[in-house]
């Protein structure tokens, strides 16, 4: 993201001169990687912006004052090199200053967010360049998380790529990239849970697979709205033995889950028999306890306009009336739309 700082260099040669020259250590209170005491935090932010010898910082379309720059610069970089890597900083080194302001260049948005949070991430990431290096951002930062045997790195890179040509296409600002941990943002639902099915390997542990076969319907693909639920996630309507019912849609969950009550009544009115019970299998919830539930498979499933088959549902005691993204499985494909559209390939 260097080159979206246009005085980026011109700021850390100001700070790293700061430091490397400063004898004024009284108060000290910043230290480095390694644990040594390199300067008090208000001479070396005060060094830095005498340094820039200006106010404020131009960065596209706004201004960003020199004091809350530096003080991120202080705040951030220091303390993450070690006095050997300082006391050999050339300022002159250009390469040096580059790769450094690379890779914080995300904690120093972030520190920055209040001063660049209306300003257009796409418009960053339209650079081929800076696009590329978001997509192998996102990699490594995805497999810091989560351990690399579960997902290959193909399948990440390609929900990398779909995720930050989402960013561009939607045209997000800083402040809603900085909202994606938050489920019932728009940023959430249009670039994380419309990314999520390349994520999705075929022997991921679900009950379902695609099978076109078993989806009838005249047409290539169809939108099914998602219904807010009080702010606490969304809902999506399924008829199952012609009965209506609204399910939360979460992607965290693995399969489409019944609770018995339903389940019940489903055998009641033929829709479920004994034929169709296949047994059971453990599932794990949120709060990492293990239930049991019994599978079964059920018929004319209906989302939308088509008709599913075949389709393999949990029946818990507690709880059900859930569509995980397992069920999603029986499609062709899948992606959220507006954060408020499920949009089915059949």
């Amino acid at each position: 993201m260097s080159k979206n700082f246009s005085q980026g260099k011109k700021i850390f040669q100001c700070l790293f001169m700061a430091l490397i020259f400063s004898t004024t250590l009284q108060a000290q209170t910043i230290t480095t990687r390694d644990g040594i005491e390199v300067g008090d935090r208000k001479m070396l932010i005060d060094a830095c912006v005498e340094g820039m010898g200006t106010e404020y910082i131009p960065l596209d379309e706004t201004t960003v004052p020199s004091q809350k720059v530096c003080a991120c610069l202080v705040d951030i970089i220091i303390p993450k090199l070690t006095l050997m890597e300082l006391t050999f900083m050339d300022s002159k080194d250009e390469d040096m200053l580059e790769k450094l302001l690379d890779k914080y260049s995300n904690e120093l948005l972030f520190c920055l967010k209040d001063e660049i949070g209306k300003l257009p991430v796409g418009k960053y990431l339209e650079d081929e360049d800076v696009r590329k290096q978001a997509i192998e951002e996102c990699v490594e930062g995805f497999f810091e998380e989560v351990e690399h045997n579960s997902v290959s790195t193909e399948r990440v890179y390609d929900y990398c790529s779909c995720a930050v040509d989402a960013m561009i296409r939607h045209g997000f600002s800083f402040n809603e990239i900085f909202s994606l941990d938050d489920e019932s943002s728009t940023a959430f639902n249009e670039i994380i849970l419309s990314c999520l099915s390349l994520l999705m390997s075929d022997n991921e542990t679900s009950l379902n697979s695609y099978n076109p076969s078993d989806i009838q319907g005249s047409v290539t693909s169809i939108q099914v709205p998602l219904v807010n639920y009080l702010n606490l996630g969304s809902k999506i309507k399924l008829t199952i033995g012609g009965i209506d019912r609204y399910y939360l849609f979460d992607t965290g969950a693995s399969d489409l889950l019944l609770n018995q009550d339903f389940a019940q009544e489903l055998f009641k009115n033929g829709t479920l028999t004994f034929d169709d019970f296949l047994g059971k299998q453990e599932y794990q919830l949120a709060d990492g306890s293990t239930i049991e539930a019994q599978v079964v498979m059920l018929n004319n499933v209906i989302i939308g306009d088509y008709t599913v088959n075949n389709v393999k549902v949990a029946i818990v005691k507690e709880g059900g009336d859930l569509c995980g993204i397992g069920f999603l499985k029986k499609f062709k494909n899948w992606e959220i739309q507006n954060g408020n559209t499920l949009i089915l390939y059949k």
